[in-house]
């Protein structure tokens, strides 16, 4: 995948935090319809990855009870969403970087929602993620096809290298048996280019978009933005979510 320097990507998502919540629908809904993709089972351990402000936190303890729960995010002080989570044997957060770091346990179920996009190497990340995942565990999560952003790519020229779900079913074929991987188009509309800029802003998700925009620079994204995009007198941009969930072999 494209690389993208892990400093910016931190800088940015930590700046989006008091905004995320208010503007990430597409996260919401995302993380919500992977939790009702999670078998219906009872789970002791959980483990997950790029944890944010809590959207697939919050919808897996609607309906699961973990006696071992370990939050993780690249983004310091992302501990200060989950202030109010008690109850629990073990519960921990972790800031670190997910492809590296040393994981305390085993866990049943390992779960990541619009996160792993943003790793360097996720064929790397596979096995040793398996690793940490009990014999019979889980793997589930969501991140993004070839779609995502499109209006994005076209205007700027510049966007993550997404897998497509062939490929990405291919990379994990030999740690986990598939149980379920779909993927669907999510279309939000704005009034403005303008307020597509100020999604991607209070979202996070701008480490690809440079935030130097001089006027000149503005109006140019804007017309063509416009000119490419409009729909019924507003302009879209397009999220292309892909889920897995697949059990350790």
């Amino acid at each position: 995948m494209e690389l993208v320097a892990e400093n910016l990507v931190e800088r940015r998502f930590s700046r989006a935090r008091m905004s995320y919540d208010h503007s990430a629908l597409a996260q919401r809904s995302i993380a919500e319809s992977l939790v009702e993709m999670l078998p219906l089972c009872s789970v002791e351990s959980v483990l997950e990855i790029g944890c944010g402000t809590g959207f697939l936190t919050k919808a897996l303890l609607q309906k699961r009870t973990p006696s071992v729960l370990h939050l993780n995010d690249i983004s310091s002080g992302f501990d200060s969403a989950f202030c109010d989570l008690q109850g629990f044997q073990d519960f921990r957060c972790i800031c670190g970087d997910a492809e590296k770091y040393p994981w305390p346990r085993q866990y049943d179920w390992v779960l990541s929602s619009s996160a792993i996009q943003w790793f360097s190497d996720f064929r790397t990340f596979v096995p040793r993620i398996a690793h940490y995942i009990n014999d019979g565990g889980l793997l589930a999560f969501s991140t993004f096809g070839q779609k995502n952003m499109q209006e994005i790519r076209a205007v700027e020229g510049v966007g993550l290298d997404y897998f497509t779900q062939e490929d990405l079913e291919k990379c994990l074929m030999s740690n986990f048996r598939t149980l379920e991987c779909r993927e669907e188009t999510i279309e939000l509309t704005f009034d403005s280019p303008h307020q597509v800029l100020r999604h991607l802003r209070d979202t996070g998700v701008n480490a690809l978009v440079s935030e130097l925009w001089t006027p000149s620079r503005l109006r140019r994204f804007e017309s063509t933005y416009e000119q490419l995009f409009s729909k019924d007198g507003k302009v879209t941009l397009t999220y292309h979510p892909i889920y897995y969930v697949g059990r350790k072999i």
